[in-house]
């Protein structure tokens, strides 16, 4: 079974990078090595490797996306919402609880990640979670 494991996140700013996965976020730390390279568990089964932008993976020009961002699932999203805001991270869209029961909020890292945060607000949306997400 294929599984995915992680996502690397080339930036210019590699250090500010860190710093906002580290302080803002409040990830957890796996690894850094200077200028070189930094993982952050996001989940329990998911990475975001932070890596210096370098020839290789320069920024996209023609990206056919409108926008991408990961998804993490929690308990509940308002707390973490307003820790993330106190810090002057740029919110794309406050928390809002969707029809189908999900209330989610998005931010973007200062190296243009976007990050959506979602927890189940009634007992349909964590039935829509759960099939969404291969476990029901």
């Amino acid at each position: 079974m294929l599984k995915a494991n992680c996502l690397e996140h080339h930036v210019d700013d590699f250090d500010g990078e860190v710093a906002f996965f580290r302080d803002v976020v409040g990830c957890k730390e796996i690894m850094h090595v200077p200028d070189t390279l930094a993982s952050f568990k996001i989940a329990d089964n998911f990475v975001v490797l932070v890596l210096p932008r370098d020839a290789e993976h320069p920024p996209y020009t023609s990206f056919r996306a409108h926008t991408i961002d990961i998804s993490v699932d929690l308990p509940e999203v308002d707390a973490i919402y307003e820790r993330v805001k106190s810090t002057g991270a740029a919110i794309r869209q406050p928390p809002i609880t969707q029809p189908m029961g999900v209330r989610t909020f998005y931010f973007e890292t200062p190296g243009g990640l976007t990050i959506e945060y979602e927890a189940a607000a009634t007992e349909a949306g964590a039935q829509l979670l759960k099939q969404v997400f291969g476990e029901a």
